[in-house]
C-alpha cells in the first residue's frame, strides 16, 4: 500500500496552473462542487500530477502507458472535481466489460456429489453475470489508486462527490451506447477505512489480502534480515539459496526488455492463467513501454539457468514503498531450484538496498509470501448495483462467488 506524504497548500498550488483546458463541460454535483469528465490524460497532466503528489502509480506518465497500450476490453476515463472555480480532486476510472464466467476459475477437487453439483450450479450462474463494470481505481494493481482530493475536502464530501461523479460518468457513457449497471471502488485497508461509504448503497467485500513485508530499520543487509529469523526458517532460506545457486539474475536494460519481450510476455501470461480470479490481461508491449515511461523507477530483472531465460520479476518504487510488480517463471524448473522462493528473497534484498519501509507483494501465493515475512493486509472493495433490487441481492449473492483461499500464515521471524 502507498504511504504518501500529505499534500500541503493544495488549492493555492492549483490556482497557479492554467486550468482552462479542463473547465468546460462541467456538471453540477451538489453544493458548489462540479465535475468534468475527460477521455485522455494528455491535457490534464500538469494538474493531475500535482494532486497525485509523486505517487508514480497515479501519475500521468504511468496512466498514459495504460491508455496508449490498453488492457483488452478496458476503457479509461478521468474526472476533475472543482469547488467553485478551483480544481480540488481527481478520479481515475476504468470501464471493464465484465464476464464473470471468463474471469473466475470455479472448480473443486472433491469427489462428493453435492460439492460437484454446487460447482456446476455456480458455473451456470456465473454465465449470467455479464455487465459493463465501472471501476474507481486500477484493476491491474493492488491498492487504492482511484482518486485523490485536496486535504480541505472532507472524507464525507469525498464519498458523496465520488458517488455523484460516477453517476455523471454513467450518464455520459450511456449517450455513447455504453450501459453501466455496477460500480466498484477498490482497494481500501479494512482496519483503516472501515467506515468508508458507511450508510450508503455500497457494500464492502473482502477477498484475498495483499501481502506486505515491513522492512525493519536495522536491516542493512540480507544477513541482517536472516538474523531475525527463527533457526528453522533461516536454514530453509539458506537451503533455497543453495538450490538456486546456479540461477543467474541480472537487471534488464530497456534494450534487453525489448529483446526478451516475447518470452517475458509468455511467462507473464502463463502465471496469470493460474489465478482463480483474473479481470485483465496486459498489453503485450506493456513492459517495454513502462520502462520507456518510468525509467529507473521501474526495474526488471531476468533470471537465467545455463544461459536459458527462465524467469523475470519487476519492481516499482512509490515513495517509501517498493511494489513487487509483475513476474513470470518457468514452472518446470521451479521445484528443483526453488525459483519462486528465490525471487521473493531477491525482492527482499532489493527493498533493503533501496531503504524502502515496506515491500508490497500483492494478493497471490499468500502462504509462501508469509514464509519470507510478509503479513496479510485485509482489503475491501465497495460495490453498488444501480438497480436497488439487484443491489440488495448482491449482498448475499456476491460472497458465493468469492473464491475461498485456505492458507496458513508462516512467519519466519523470532517472537
Amino acid at each position: 500500500m502507498s504511504n504518501t506524504p500529505q499534500l500541503t497548500d493544495c488549492e493555492a498550488s492549483v490556482a497557479k496552473i492554467n486550468t482552462k483546458l479542463f473547465t468546460s463541460n462541467r456538471v453540477d454535483l451538489y453544493d458548489n462542487y462540479t465535475c468534468s469528465v475527460h477521455t485522455s490524460i494528455e491535457d490534464l497532466s500538469e494538474f493531475w500530477d500535482l494532486l497525485s503528489n509523486g505517487e508514480v502509480l497515479m501519475e500521468s506518465k504511468y496512466l498514459r502507458v495504460l491508455e496508449q497500450y490498453p488492457i483488452e476490453d478496458l476503457i479509461y476515463r478521468y474526472g476533475i472535481i472543482h469547488r467553485e472555480d478551483s480544481p480540488v480532486g481527481i478520479i481515475y476510472w476504468q470501464i471493464k466489460r465484465f464476464d464473470l464466467h471468463k474471469s473466475l476459475d470455479i472448480h473443486t477437487h472433491s469427489k462428493h456429489i453435492l460439492s460437484r453439483l454446487w460447482v456446476q450450479t455456480k458455473k451456470a450462474a456465473s454465465r449470467l453475470i455479464k455487465d459493463n463494470l465501472l471501476v474507481v481505481g486500477n484493476v491491474s494493481l493492488t491498492g487504492d489508486f482511484g482518486f485523490r482530493f485536496c486535504p480541505t475536502v472532507s472524507s464525507a464530501d469525498q464519498n458523496k462527490i465520488l458517488n455523484l461523479a460516477c453517476l455523471t460518468l454513467i450518464k455520459d457513457e450511456k449517450k455513447q451506447g455504453v450501459k453501466i449497471k455496477t460500480i466498484m471502488v477498490k482497494d481500501f485497508e479494512i482496519e483503516r477505512d472501515d467506515s468508508r461509504f458507511a450508510n450508503t448503497e455500497y457494500t464492502p467485500y473482502s477477498a484475498d489480502p495483499t501481502m506486505l513485508l515491513k522492512v525493519r530499520p536495522h536491516w542493512l543487509t540480507f544477513d541482517d534480515y536472516l538474523a531475525d529469523h527463527k533457526s528453522k526458517a533461516r536454514v530453509r532460506a539458506r537451503r533455497a539459496k543453495k538450490l538456486g545457486q546456479d540461477l543467474v539474475c541480472k537487471e534488464f536494460s530497456l534494450e534487453e526488455i525489448i529483446q526478451y519481450n516475447p518470452t517475458i510476455y509468455a511467462l507473464y501470461k502463463k502465471i496469470a492463467s493460474y489465478s482463480s480470479f483474473n479481470l485483465f490481461t496486459l498489453h503485450e508491449e506493456y513492459f517495454v513501454e513502462l520502462k520507456k515511461a518510468l525509467g529507473e523507477q521501474f526495474k526488471m530483472y531476468g533470471v537465467f539457468l545455463d544461459g536459458e531465460f527462465v524467469a523475470f520479476y519487476s519492481t516499482i518504487v512509490n515513495h517509501d514503498t517498493m511494489h513487487g510488480h509483475f513476474l513470470g517463471y518457468d514452472q518446470s524448473v521451479n521445484a528443483k531450484y526453488q525459483l519462486y522462493l528465490n525471487i521473493l528473497y531477491w525482492l527482499v534484498e532489493l527493498a533493503i538496498e533501496a531503504k524502502a519501509s515496506s515491500l508490497e507483494l500483492s494478493r497471490t501465493a499468500l502462504e509462501i509470501k508469509s514464509s519470507v515475512g510478509a503479513i496479510p493486509i485485509d482489503l475491501a472493495v465497495y460495490v453498488r448495483a444501480r438497480n436497488n433490487t439487484l443491489n440488495s441481492l448482491m449482498k448475499r449473492v456476491v460472497p458465493l462467488f468469492i473464491p475461498e483461499n485456505h492458507w496458513k500464515e508462516r512467519s519466519p521471524f523470532k517472537s
